[in-house]
């Protein structure tokens, strides 16, 4: 990974930690800004809002105040049980 956020968080996804670093709702926020200003400087971001839209389905889950890593329950959610999210991660 890249990133020493990306090596703490793949961690927490892992080990299923949702103890807060960064909330939902403020990456949610965060993401939304962000966004915004792609769109207005003309610049197309298709990762960030499928991003924006899982942390946004975390939020209405009720995870808006655990940490980021909980964006799991959203993908989760739209996953068949035989294949959940949890189940994937454990292959890595």
């Amino acid at each position: 990974m890249a990133s020493d956020v990306s090596r703490v968080k793949a961690l927490k996804l892992v080990g299923r930690d949702f103890a807060v670093q960064a909330t939902i709702s403020n990456v949610l926020e965060n993401s939304r800004l962000i966004a915004e200003a792609a769109r207005e400087a003309g610049v197309a971001s298709p990762l960030l809002d499928v991003c924006h839209a899982l942390y946004g389905e975390t939020r209405a889950l009720g995870f808006g105040d655990a940490d980021m890593a909980a964006v799991l329950k959203a993908i989760e959610a739209r996953s068949d049980p035989h294949h959940r999210a949890g189940n994937l991660l454990s292959y890595y």
